[in-house]
């Protein structure tokens, strides 16, 4: 279950998925899951080719969860 308290992120920043799930009090399978079902919307680090996902994606994934 996503957590009830607004994400304290910076809309530039990038976090990875460990960071993201952190962020928003979800299990590492909820977030896949939502990025399968387009849900939530990551980026890849072009160094590493790791999923990534900025603050505001964060914050705008949250809002429209809790809404």
């Amino acid at each position: 279950m996503i957590t009830s308290l607004p994400p304290q992120v910076t809309k530039e920043a990038i976090y990875t998925s460990q960071e993201a799930c952190q962020i928003l009090g979800i299990h590492r399978n909820s977030l896949r899951k939502y990025v399968m079902k387009d849900l939530l919307h990551p980026k890849r680090d072009k160094l590493s080719g790791r999923r990534v996902f900025e603050g505001r994606e964060l914050s705008r994934f949250w809002y429209a969860r809790i809404n």
